[in-house]
């Protein structure tokens, strides 16, 4: 895994080539982690309706693709919150449509597009920083500076994660209100994965990582 920057691959990736030999064999039945750290790619809009309580959400997949934004990002004029979700530990990795581009260049490019389009002049954004654990463990081995020598702080990883929410937040010019999570979910998620979730009161929940 030591070129695993120079290809698209998941972080999960290490995970499935250590258990290859489980999975290839005759009546493998995947286990939960399995199915956690799995994936299938988003195209379109995909819509699930579920009720929590007495709360009735519309869950919205959407593609994070470059392809599929146009076909999503005009459909939530009227959401009032919107969750932004992307992985830190993409930085020293590369888009699946284009090798040469970087995911977390790619991601502030996404996320700059969602924050300053004209549909969501009056929606409020929660930024999840996710993966913030493998991300603490890649950047001793992989400095963030050479993706982004601008970069000072070494391998200190408050600094780093500040410096990428910095990056994050120098894209809000439409001066909408953000509010910075790190968090660690599970390793499913990886960037050009987008999650929206609306209910009657407005609320949407999005997640690109």
């Amino acid at each position: 895994m030591d070129h695993s920057s120079e290809f698209y691959l998941m972080d999960s990736a290490s995970y499935f080539f250590s258990e290859v030999q489980r999975i290839a064999r005759t009546g493998y039945v995947p286990t939960e982690t399995d199915v956690l750290r799995a994936r299938q790619k988003s195209t379109g809009i995909v819509e699930t309706r579920f009720n929590m309580g007495q709360l009735s959400i519309h869950m919205f997949d959407v593609g994070g693709q470059r392809s599929e934004r146009k076909k999503w990002i005009h459909c939530f004029e009227s959401v009032t919150s919107i969750i932004f979700c992307t992985a830190l530990s993409e930085y020293d990795q590369v888009l699946l449509e284009e090798a040469g581009q970087n995911r977390m260049v790619e991601s502030l490019v996404l996320f700059e597009s969602v924050i300053n389009s004209r549909w969501f002049l009056r929606t409020s954004i929660i930024l999840f920083l996710n993966k913030i654990d493998v991300f603490k463990s890649k950047l001793p081995k992989v400095p963030l500076e050479k993706y982004f020598p601008e970069y000072t702080g070494g391998a200190d990883i408050n600094k780093a994660a500040k410096y990428i929410l910095w990056r994050f937040m120098q894209a809000n010019r439409a001066r909408l209100s953000v509010y910075p999570q790190q968090v660690s979910f599970p390793c499913v998620f990886s960037f050009s994965f987008i999650l929206l979730f609306s209910y009657s009161k407005g609320f949407a929940f999005v997640f690109a990582a």
